[in-house]
């Protein structure tokens, strides 16, 4: 009511059947169950298609994987289609075919070319899930499954702050 949050518009056009593996104490799955329902040979194709139909401006968008790896490979699968996206984990950034450390400027600058518009994808694990301030992020991609319901909402989180003009994110 006060206009501090925006709706979200979710789609769901892969649901993964995780019935199958079990949940660590945390609740939430391990890389590896994740991995066996995420990373089959059509997700990317899927994911990409996705992504184009539901935000064919390139509005900025922040891609949750089912791990590290698979967070740098979405972003290289992205920049492959053309698509310039960037990586970030606890150690390193990946920007532009390159690897850097994950210091601090470093990361200021890949946030800052996703604000701007520059940087259309910025891919990771759940080191972007709290304590971020991107409220210019209008498109969510959760590649992954959420174990716990606490990991969903931060991560989901991240999108919902009203900025500018967005009547609505993704």
């Amino acid at each position: 009511a006060c206009g501090e949050l925006v709706p979200c518009v979710t789609y769901g056009p892969d649901e993964p059947d995780t019935r199958h593996i079990k949940r660590q104490a945390s609740g939430e799955f391990s890389e590896g169950e994740i991995r066996k329902v995420i990373m089959t040979q059509h997700i990317f194709g899927r994911v990409f298609d996705w992504w184009k139909k539901l935000n064919p401006d390139a509005l900025p968008a922040l891609l949750f994987a089912p791990g590290v790896k698979e967070s740098l490979w979405f972003a290289q699968e992205f920049r492959k289609q053309g698509v310039r996206a960037a990586h970030i984990d606890g150690e390193d950034v990946w920007l532009d075919g390159e690897m850097h450390r994950s210091e601090p400027e470093v990361r200021a600058e890949v946030m800052r070319q996703h604000r701007d518009g520059e940087l259309a994808i910025v891919c990771n694990r759940f080191v972007l899930r709290e304590g971020i301030d991107a409220p210019w992020v209008y498109h969510g991609i959760f590649a992954t499954v959420f174990g716990g319901l606490a990991s969903f909402l931060q991560s989901g989180g991240r999108l919902l702050r009203a900025y500018g003009e967005m009547p609505h994110v993704i």
